[in-house]
C-alpha cells in the first residue's frame, strides 16, 4: 500500500478500538434499535394497524415475486462487492481479495444490517474478513468509506433524476438528468473528497480524489445499478401486494426512503422505512392501519428474499481462502 494512501487511511480504521471506544459504538446501536421500534410501534398504534393483517399481504406475493426479490437482493450485494473489490485492488500495493471474499463479507454485512445500522455492518464484517486475510484493517476500512461514498453519489444522482421528474413530468427529462447528474459528480469527485476528509475519521476519503477517471465512472455505474436494484427490493412487493397502486410515485420516494434507512443509528432503517412507506400509501388512498401493515410486510418480503440468496454468501465464505496481488 502506498504510504500516502496508508496514513490517511488510518484514520477511518477503528476494529483495534480499545473497549471503553466500544462501548458508546453499543450503547448506540441499542438506542437506534430502542427509537426504531418505538417508531414502528407507534405507528401502529396510531393506526390501528395489527400483526395478523402482514399474513395476507405476504400470501399474495407469488413465488416468482420472492424469486424477483432475492435475484434484486444479490445483485445489489454483487454490485457494492465488486466496487469495495475494485477500490481495495487500487490503493493496495499488496494482497487483495477475492471476488468471493469481497461478496461474502459484502452479503455477510447485508444481512447483519437487519440488526444493525447498515453503515456500521458493512465496514466492521469487511474490515474483519480483510484482516482475516492479512490485508491491512486500515485499506479494509477505508476502502469499504470510499465504496460506500459512491453509493451515497449514485444516490444523489438518482435523487436529482427524481426531482426533475417532478418539476417536468417528463420521463425523457429524469433521464437525461440520471446520464448528466454522475458526470457531474464524478468531475466533482476531487474537490468533495478533499473537503470531506478534512473532517473526523474520513481522512481516508482523501484517496479517493486520486481514483483515476475509468475507475470513477465504474463505481458510479456500479452504484447506479445497484440503485435501481434496491428500487426493485423496495418497490415490487407493494405492487404486488395491491396490483393497482401507480409506481411512480413509489418509485419518486424510494431515495428518500434509502435515505432515511441509511441513517446511521436504525438498524435497517427500522421505523422510519414504515413511516415513509405508510405515508406514501395514504397518499394513494390506501387506509392508515393497511399502510403501516403494508410497510411492515414489504420489509418481511425484502428479508424473505435476502434469506433466499444467504446460501450463496455462506458458499463464497466457504471458498478456498487466497488473496490475489493487484
Amino acid at each position: 500500500m502506498r504510504k500516502t494512501e496508508e496514513t490517511e487511511l488510518s484514520t477511518t480504521a477503528d476494529i483495534d478500538a480499545p473497549p471503553e471506544r466500544r462501548r458508546p459504538r453499543r450503547l448506540r446501536a441499542l438506542l437506534g434499535a430502542a427509537v426504531g421500534l418505538l417508531l414502528l410501534v407507534g405507528l401502529f398504534v396510531a393506526t390501528g394497524a395489527e400483526l395478523s393483517g402482514l399474513v395476507a399481504p405476504l400470501a399474495r406475493v407469488p413465488l416468482w415475486g420472492y424469486g424477483a426479490l432475492a435475484l434484486a437482493n444479490l445483485a445489489a450485494v454483487a454490485l457494492s462487492a465488486k466496487g469495495w473489490q475494485l477500490v481495495l485492488a487500487r490503493l493496495s500495493s499488496g494482497p487483495t481479495l477475492s471476488g468471493r471474499d469481497a461478496l461474502a463479507a459484502t452479503g455477510g454485512a447485508t444481512v447483519l444490517g437487519q440488526v444493525l445500522p447498515l453503515q456500521v455492518a458493512i465496514p466492521l464484517i469487511r474490515t474483519l474478513l480483510a484482516r482475516r486475510r492479512g490485508i491491512d484493517a486500515r485499506l479494509g476500512a477505508g476502502s469499504s468509506l470510499i465504496n460506500q461514498t459512491f453509493d451515497l453519489l449514485g444516490l444523489g444522482a438518482v435523487v436529482a433524476a427524481v426531482l426533475a421528474y417532478g418539476a417536468t413530468l417528463s420521463v425523457a427529462a429524469a433521464g437525461a438528468v440520471l446520464i448528466a447528474a454522475p458526470l457531474a459528480v464524478l468531475a466533482l469527485v476531487g474537490p468533495i473528497a478533499a473537503t470531506l476528509g478534512r473532517l473526523p475519521r474520513l481522512g481516508g476519503l482523501r484517496a479517493l480524489g486520486r481514483l483515476d477517471w475509468a475507475l470513477r465512472v465504474q463505481l458510479m455505474t456500479l452504484s447506479v445499478l445497484r440503485m435501481a436494484a434496491i428500487a426493485v427490493i423496495y418497490v415490487l412487493p407493494f405492487l404486488l401486494f395491491r396490483p393497482g397502486l401507480d409506481p411512480l410515485p413509489l418509485l419518486a420516494l424510494f431515495p428518500l426512503v434509502l435515505a432515511l434507512t441509511s441513517l446511521p443509528i436504525l438498524p435497517a432503517g427500522l421505523g422510519a422505512f414504515e413511516l415513509s412507506w405508510a405515508g406514501a400509501l395514504v397518499l394513494q388512498g390506501v387506509s392508515g392501519a393497511e399502510a403501516a401493515e403494508l410497510a411492515l410486510a414489504a420489509r418481511i418480503a425484502g428479508v424473505i428474499g435476502l434469506m433466499l440468496v444467504s446460501p450463496v454468501f455462506l458458499w463464497a465464505l466457504a471458498a478456498p481462502r487466497r488473496s490475489t496481488g493487484s
